[in-house]
């Protein structure tokens, strides 16, 4: 009778919830199952047959799905780096322009080079910037 339980949960397990599928099954136990299945009716064992198919063509087709979703990932990862490579591109030759503008309106101003580094340029502007925040916060407390 424990026999006929385990070999009827074998049959209709479904292999998604197997912890143990990787351990091949006894003989014992592999000659209690064909005991079981020689029990059944021609009926039977064809609908057997049959749900066991269905289910490994179930998880044939999950393990399909699976293999792309990890294509569509590596495929997103190639479309993703191609397209920082062309922003970079981009990027680059717009950082060469403003660079070439810059020292043509230095050229055509006639400021030193010194005066023109970005950097230097920035940097001014920042104190700038605080200087007049500064200011405006005096005079905000003087209109009060």
């Amino acid at each position: 009778m424990q026999d006929n339980l385990q070999s009827e949960r074998m049959l209709l397990r479904h292999a998604y919830n197997d912890h143990d599928l990787s351990e091949p099954m006894n003989n014992k136990y592999k000659e209690g199952f064909l005991q079981y299945i020689d029990g059944m009716s021609a009926h039977s064992f064809h609908c057997a047959v049959h749900y066991k198919e269905a289910v490994r063509e179930s998880l044939r087709m999950e393990y399909y799905w699976r293999q792309w979703q990890v294509e569509i990932s590596n495929r997103l990862k190639t479309f993703l780096v191609s397209l920082s490579g062309e922003a970079e591109g981009k990027f680059r030759m717009a950082e060469k322009e403003s660079q070439w503008l810059l020292h043509v309106l230095l050229d055509r101003e006639g400021l030193p080079m010194a005066l023109g580094d970005p950097e230097v340029l920035t940097t001014a502007c920042d104190e700038s910037r605080k200087a007049i925040r500064h200011v405006d916060d005096k005079l905000s407390v003087l209109q009060c």
